[in-house]
């Protein structure tokens, strides 16, 4: 059962939001888990133990919450001073987004959504579930899939390809997989289903102040709402928009945008990160640090692994050991 436990950790961590590194703060998140002789418990920015290291398992807080796994198999969710709040009843559960969580039930195979205080508000009744994100979230029953809303009325349901799931809707669109001529393309809908950019590219990303990056032809560039180049496809790869600038790549290095699809930051970098309260996370070799938006790197490279600024803090690696910094690269004590 441990392994099913692991696996399903892995699906649904994955489902829950933008992949994030071992510690890294989430928007609400003072809070970060560790590990102590096999069990789990969490830190603030000073690394104080703040919930000892007793649970067999954890997620980062969302919405207040984080989900454990308070007994053997068996999880439910704690507030930030490690009280019990939802008991451990379920086989696994991710965190809270938008109010409500995805929990999976064991002797049913089945997914639901539950509130804050553990009541099912959507029954498990789904095969596979996704978070809700602007009121909609996606499922998977009895070989239909779709998105349902909040009371879990079906409100689009789409046809399901094995190679290309459907994304989550940001800014009112979502976007969708199709196959033309044996070929997987993908274009946008809007909440009621409508198809309101065809499927016509080759790859794509979420919308993010008003724009969206997808690949045509072998290049990325940039879209408006209504399907139409803003950036031309120039970019052999293109990430979203984020304080009003996007990460590009020119073969193996990585450089900024802005909104007109200007090169402000040279492609200069290993790997790179969004911007996130004036700051972006970047590599050169195999070590992170930070630039600020002219391109200075503000905090230097030597970081194993770095996270986002939130909140002026930002959680980092170094020497094996994890950390806060604040924006000065100071650590936090």
């Amino acid at each position: 059962m441990k392994k099913l436990t692991l696996f399903l950790a892995s699906i649904l961590s994955t489902m829950l939001a933008v992949a994030q590194n071992n510690q890294t703060a989430y928007e609400d998140s003072d809070l970060f888990w560790f590990d102590k002789d096999g069990k789990y418990g969490y830190v603030d920015h000073s690394n104080k133990v703040v919930i000892p290291a007793r649970f067999w398992y954890t997620d980062n807080f969302h919405e207040g919450l984080a989900a454990v796994e308070i007994e053997y198999n068996r999880w439910g969710f704690i507030d930030k001073t490690g009280k019990v709040v939802i008991p451990a009843k379920f086989d696994y559960a991710t965190g809270f987004s938008e109010g409500l969580a995805l929990v999976y039930l064991n002797d049913k195979y089945k997914y639901g959504y539950i509130d804050k205080t553990g009541k099912f508000v959507i029954q498990p009744i789904f095969d596979s579930g996704y978070i809700f994100m602007d009121g909609l979230a996606l499922v998977i029953e009895n070989g239909k899939t779709g998105f349902i809303n909040k009371t879990g009325n079906w409100v689009i349901t789409l046809q399901s390809d094995p190679e290309g799931d459907p994304g989550y809707f940001h800014e009112g669109l979502a976007y969708v997989p199709s196959r033309k001529n044996g070929q997987l393309k993908w274009g946008y809908i809007n909440k009621t289903g409508e198809l309101v950019i065809p499927y016509k590219f080759d790859n794509m990303g979420n919308f993010q102040e008003g724009v969206a990056p997808v690949k045509i032809n072998g290049k990325w560039g940039y879209i408006d709402k209504t399907g139409n180049f803003v950036i031309p496809a120039k970019f052999d790869w293109a990430g979203e928009f984020s304080e009003g600038l996007a990460i590009v790549s020119s073969g193996d290095k990585y450089g900024y945008i802005d909104m007109a699809g200007n090169l402000v930051i040279p492609y200069k970098y290993d790997d790179a990160g969004n911007f996130h309260e004036g700051l972006a996370s970047v590599a050169v070799g195999s070590k992170g640090g930070y630039i600020d938006k002219t391109g200075e790197l503000v905090i230097p490279a030597k970081y194993t692994s770095n996270g986002k600024f939130v909140n002026g803090k930002a959680r980092v690696e170094y020497n094996s050991e994890y950390f806060s910094i604040d924006r000065n690269g100071n650590r936090v004590r």
